[in-house]
């Protein structure tokens, strides 16, 4: 259709701080959140475009571009954009319906070698890298041991989740961050009440994420970029 509508409520900023607000380019945020996150179903904002049924399908495509595609990234709604996948999708049933959208890790790999560190992981667009339970991060900078002066970059190993029957990697280029001022690793402790492993944009640069409320399920895909990444910037 031409226009997707629904009526959603919002809750209104009236006052913020100018850090770190004003440092961002955009004016809000538009939860995309199982209903459990929501206030009330009245601001689920996709709840609320399935109940008028504004879409084909009841699922929205997450596709982030990296410097190299010099375009914006894209969220599609309903359908798939098949020129964005650059492998079949893979599907993982929900592990949770309350809130994040998340599923069940078996595991952390290095070089897929298995790290015994199990927990859910979530697919986060609002977070800029990975994040997960204290104990778990500070296993995996260990096992990485990722020189700040980037001695080490040409050595450094695939990092990657277990899910169900398949390990879905990232380079050191996609979770380090490598400047002239150095070598930085893009993971960070964040405890929950819950442990869960929160898939940000490292991860979510070379994976199309597929968010399916119908059959409450995720699914993966190589993203299809212009050309692989190098990590010099």
């Amino acid at each position: 259709p031409e226009k997707v509508c629904a009526s959603t409520a919002f809750v209104a900023a009236a006052e913020m701080s100018d850090v770190p607000f004003s440092l961002y380019p955009f004016d809000g945020v538009v939860g995309l959140g199982m209903p459990g996150l929501s206030r009330n179903k009245d601001y689920n904002f996709l709840g609320n475009l399935a109940e008028a049924q504004a879409l084909e399908k009841d699922r929205f495509t997450v596709w982030l571009s990296k410097e190299v595609d010099h375009e914006d990234s894209e969220i599609a709604f309903g359908e798939i954009p098949k020129t964005r996948l650059g492998s079949e999708i893979a599907w993982f049933p929900l592990s949770s319906t309350e809130g994040l959208w998340q599923v069940e890790m078996k595991d952390v790999t290095v070089n897929l070698v298995r790290q015994g560190l199990c927990s859910h992981v979530a697919f986060d667009t609002g977070t800029g890298v990975l994040a997960g339970p204290r104990h778990m991060v500070e296993a995996l900078k260990q096992e990485l041991n990722v020189a700040s002066d980037c001695s080490n970059w040409d050595g450094l190993p695939a990092l990657g989740v277990e899910l169900a029957d398949g390990v879905f990697n990232i380079e050191k280029y996609e979770y380090v961050q490598k400047s002239n001022e150095g070598c930085f690793l893009q993971i960070m402790a964040l405890d929950t009440v819950k442990p869960v492993l929160f898939l940000g944009t490292p991860f979510l640069e070379r994976y199309v994420t597929v968010y399916d409320r119908a059959f409450q399920r995720l699914g993966l895909a190589f993203a299809a970029h212009r050309v692989e990444a190098t990590g010099e910037s």
